[in-house]
């Protein structure tokens, strides 16, 4: 007769890659992401104190714009720190760099396409359905080098969030865990975590914002490049909040291309007042069918992604 005692430690022991330990659990290590997060937060605060210092008599938006993207670069140095600190953490370090097959500047420009497209497609979506209007009032000589400090910035600000998420935590999981359902499923839960409280967040906000996450780690699972989820991350920040002058993730900043008319905003299925397109049932739908899409690519094709922790 089987002993159903057995059954909890045969799962476990089923779905854990060989010489897992205490330290390879998924709660150690997403509270190390949380922990992570923020410390970064602490060190933000710092040059978001001091940019406006600075950088003062520059355009007040641009500065505004500015000091919420450019603080993110205490993530970068937070994560590597740490994962040159603690030897067990190394080899993440090459899914950095040149560790992924698929970490390339074709696959980084494709990624650049993909976050634009996507995210122009849902705002082109409410524009159509008149939840919008977005006007143009044309860019001078001497915008153009603000416009590329700031995409630069929207660059730090998502490679950021991709090292700490799609990086360190997701190959934490990886090296715990066989599937890699594991990581694609549950490093998105704590990307949720860091939006929770922002401005307009509600509960379908959040779902896409999982979604979302849900999408980049099967990106990085399949192309085999942070690379690619990084540019596709920046430009989809970048065309919602930078150009196209919408709310990214609810949060709003002064400095963009594309200027917004507030008279004309309404809530619908394919635009959210408070939170802009992501907090909507329309990029709801687009998410999971491009989780569909990726999903069933995967499938059929089958592919293995580099092994950063094989010996």
């Amino acid at each position: 007769m089987e002993n159903k005692t057995n059954k909890p430690e045969s799962f476990f022991k089923n779905n854990h890659r060989e010489g897992f330990t205490w330290k390879d659990s998924l709660f150690i290590h997403g509270l190390l992401t949380l922990v992570i997060f923020l410390i970064g937060e602490v060190f933000k605060t710092v040059l978001y104190i001091l940019i406006p210092v600075l950088l003062a008599g520059e355009d007040p938006d641009f500065v505004q714009t500015f000091r919420f993207y450019a603080p993110f670069i205490f993530y970068w140095i937070i994560v590597i720190l740490f994962c040159l600190i603690v030897k067990s953490n190394r080899p993440i370090l090459k899914s950095f760099w040149r560790g992924l097959k698929g970490n390339t500047v074709p696959k980084y420009l494709l990624g650049l396409l993909m976050g634009f497209g996507l995210n122009a497609l849902c705002i082109g979506a409410a524009v159509l359905h008149q939840d919008i209007r977005i006007y143009w009032p044309g860019i001078s000589a001497g915008a153009i080098l603000p416009f590329m400090i700031l995409a630069v910035a929207v660059a730090v600000q998502c490679g950021a969030e991709e090292i700490l998420y799609r990086g360190y935590y997701f190959q934490r999981l990886r090296k715990g865990y066989k599937s890699p359902a594991f990581a694609v499923l549950i490093n998105p839960v704590i990307f949720l975590l860091g939006h929770v409280f922002n401005p307009g967040a509600t509960v379908l906000a959040l779902l896409n914002v999982y979604l979302i996450g849900v999408a980049m780690s099967l990106m990085l699972f399949y192309f085999d490049s942070l690379w690619l989820v990084l540019a596709f991350h920046a430009t989809w920040n970048f065309s919602q909040d930078v150009f196209f002058g919408l709310p990214n993730s609810g949060i709003i900043h002064n400095y963009s291309i594309g200027k917004l008319d507030k008279s004309a905003v309404r809530d619908s299925f394919f635009y959210s007042a408070n939170f802009g397109v992501e907090g909507t049932g329309f990029v709801t739908v687009m998410l999971l069918a491009l989780i569909l899409v990726l999903f069933l690519i995967i499938r059929k094709s089958k592919k293995t992604p580099t092994d950063i922790w094989a010996k």
